[in-house]
């Protein structure tokens, strides 16, 4: 074997063995995710044998519950990460390149979601051959589910002022709109997403204060507070109407809950009840649509019962308070 051989020899070894060294490294770290992932799972598995065995004082709310669970999930995802990569490292293929005999996407996309096309085309479609230009004879088409953070934006309206210059006639403008915060900073969209936030996502306005502040939004809790009660003024005639509508019903269905709330002065919570007040008379083919309304009570006698009630003629098929 010629010098020159034995130069190109060497090369490819110090190749083969550099990538041999790389692969190694990877399979290492994949080892060491599955050993984290498995000591993980040993204390959630250590943290539900002593809530089915321990002490009454030891165990979880039914509400934890959820917590060793979701560790479950992440726990199990790294895991599948960590056999992912160990596989590729294996059979020296790509991460990138899924495995055709595992179904990993679990779930639907919903079809109302818009899409967004790309289309990744190789470096070079020119036959390595000589011979030109190839042809497509088909394609891989995968979808993933994407989001676009929220985004919050400065709308500027601006409010041209014309005049007649040939004559002394009045200034022309457009009214400025009305806002519920009159000369303050918020859309009515973001004293919605606000509200949303805090009523229907239970976010309360000191995290979603702490929220605002990562993009640089200042905005303190009472500041969200004042929003939302202005918006609840507005909103007050909406509730007044589904409470008229209710009072037309021919029945209804009622219940209370409890719910905690703010003590000041006591430094703790005390005991509210919300009560839901529904109609809906969709299982009788009935034309009204169905509504739910909420009314607050410190407790959960039929003196409140009557008061929520008080003009309403119909009956009632289920009532636990009365």
């Amino acid at each position: 074997m010629s010098i020159a051989a034995l130069r190109d020899e060497n090369e490819r070894l110090k190749a083969l063995l550099a990538q041999t060294q790389a692969a190694l490294s990877e399979h290492q770290g994949a080892l060491a995710a599955s050993e984290e992932a498995r000591r993980r799972l040993e204390i959630i598995l250590g943290e539900l044998r002593r809530e089915k065995f321990g002490a009454k004082s030891e165990k979880l709310g039914p509400d934890q519950y959820h917590l060793p669970l979701e560790d479950v999930e992440i726990a199990q995802g790294i895991l599948d990460a960590a056999q992912e990569r160990a596989e590729a490292v294996i059979n020296g293929r790509s991460r990138n390149v899924p495995d055709q005999g595992h179904h990993r996407n679990r779930g639907c996309l919903p079809a109302h979601l818009p899409q967004v096309e790309r289309i990744i085309e190789p470096a070079s479609t020119l036959c390595p051959c000589g011979c030109g230009a190839m042809t497509k004879i088909g394609e891989d088409v995968s979808k993933r589910l994407d989001v676009i953070p929220a985004q919050w934006r400065v709308l500027v309206t601006r409010r041209p002022k014309y005049i007649c210059r040939r004559c002394a006639g009045p200034v022309v403008q457009a009214h400025a709109p009305e806002h519920v915060v009159p000369s303050g900073l918020p859309t009515e969209a973001a004293i919605a997403h606000v509200i949303v936030s805090k009523f229907g996502d239970h976010t309360p306005f000191y995290r979603q204060s702490e929220i605002y502040a990562r993009q640089g939004i200042r905005l303190d809790r009472a500041t969200l507070g004042n929003w939302s009660g202005r918006a609840c003024f507005h909103l007050q005639p909406i509730a007044d109407h589904m409470r008229r509508h209710l009072a037309m019903a021919d029945r209804l269905f009622m219940d209370e809950t409890t719910a905690p709330v703010l003590d000041p002065g006591r430094g703790q919570t005390k005991k509210g009840y919300f009560w839901a007040i529904a109609s809906d008379d969709r299982g009788h083919s009935g034309p009204s649509p169905p509504i739910v309304l909420f009314r607050y009570a410190p407790g959960r006698s039929g003196a409140f019962a009557e008061q929520f009630l008080d003009g309403f003629g119909g009956r009632f098929p289920a009532m636990r308070c009365l």
